[in-house]
């Protein structure tokens, strides 16, 4: 009877318990940055079965990380910082060069076509706190028009 009594404390415990969240991070990568450049721009896309927020940033290459929005407005681009983003449940959210991106302020070093970008992002999610780290890869600067 005792051994039923645990498996059934165990089974509500579990039934009840917070779902765990689960996140998905591709398509990661940077944009290679010139000499004495000390800016620079990340992009991935990001997926979850459950709604969840993007909270924060870090990396060890960057001084901070910071989440910006880019939109057209009276004809001209403009960038701002915000301050979260929300990940709608099943919806892929994709961070883009002139949409939503990652700003890496203050790098240590140039970033280099070919290496990568640590990056440590904070997810929030029915008050839990959930870090994931990925890697982006840095791609070459290509020019888009001929000179």
């Amino acid at each position: 009877m005792r051994f039923f009594l645990r498996i059934g404390v165990l089974l509500g415990a579990l039934l009840l318990a917070p779902a765990a969240f689960a996140v998905e991070i591709t398509d990661t990568w940077a944009r290679a940055t010139v000499p004495g450049q000390n800016v620079g721009a990340a992009y991935l896309t990001i997926t979850s079965p459950t709604r969840m927020r993007l909270v924060a940033v870090k990396s060890v290459l960057a001084g901070r990380v910071e989440i910006h929005s880019t939109q057209m407005g009276d004809g001209v681009m403009k960038m701002r910082r915000i301050q979260y983003l929300d990940i709608p449940a099943g919806e892929a959210v994709s961070l883009a060069p002139m949409a939503t991106h990652l700003m890496l302020l203050d790098l240590k070093a140039p970033l280099a076509a070919g290496g990568q970008v640590p990056l440590e992002l904070v997810f929030r999610s029915k008050g839990r706190k959930k870090t994931v780290k990925v890697a982006a890869q840095v791609r070459a600067i290509t020019q888009t028009a001929p000179r």
